[in-house]
């Protein structure tokens, strides 16, 4: 994520007008924060308690079409109806900006099953404890029905194969990047 926004992006010397970083990684949240400063980078968790805004991605309470970048990190997974929360981060995406979503992916279709419900099972089923399914290489599909136009771009999209090696990206590891369509 951070080879694309360095290598396929303008935000680092022409920063966003507004950014949504849902459910931040701490060290990256600390870069952003001060690569943008609070007025710019906003950061946005339905749990997490040192957010700026405490929100469900399902029902984000911000304006349509309010950031011009978004990053939606592993949070997908975890959402029981990410499908919901794929159309709100298109409604505050606005249309020029980009949506970057990051979800593991495994195998070829997608698996869910609302009956699965305990932990040791989902961690079986879905592969961790808190996911509520598991992604196969049929996301892009979801994201297109969500209104998206979407960019799949791979490891070897982003990274020279000595950078692969070096920073240990996975042959799955795959970034979306996501318009309004």
């Amino acid at each position: 994520m951070w080879l694309y926004l360095q290598r396929k992006t303008s935000y680092f010397t022409v920063p966003p007008k507004k950014f949504l970083h849902i459910a931040p990684e701490p060290a990256f949240e600390k870069k952003f924060r001060n690569l943008f400063g609070k007025d710019v980078y906003v950061t946005a968790d339905l749990l997490g308690s040192n957010v700026d805004v405490q929100v469900d991605v399902c029902e984000l309470q911000f304006p349509d079409k309010s950031f011009d970048l978004i990053l939606c990190s592993h949070v997908l997974e975890h959402v029981a109806n990410d499908k919901k929360a794929m159309k709100e981060l298109r409604r505050v995406l606005t249309n020029d900006g980009i949506a970057i979503i990051l979800v593991p992916i495994s195998g070829n279709t997608s698996l869910e099953d609302a009956s699965v419900t305990d932990p040791k099972e989902r961690e079986r089923v879905f592969g961790q404890r808190d996911h509520v399914r598991r992604y196969g290489s049929d996301f892009k599909n979801r994201l297109v029905e969500a209104g998206f136009t979407v960019e799949n771009l791979t490891r070897n999209d982003l990274a020279t194969a000595l950078e692969i090696d070096k920073m240990g990206l996975k042959p799955g590891d795959s970034i979306f990047i996501c318009r309004r369509d």
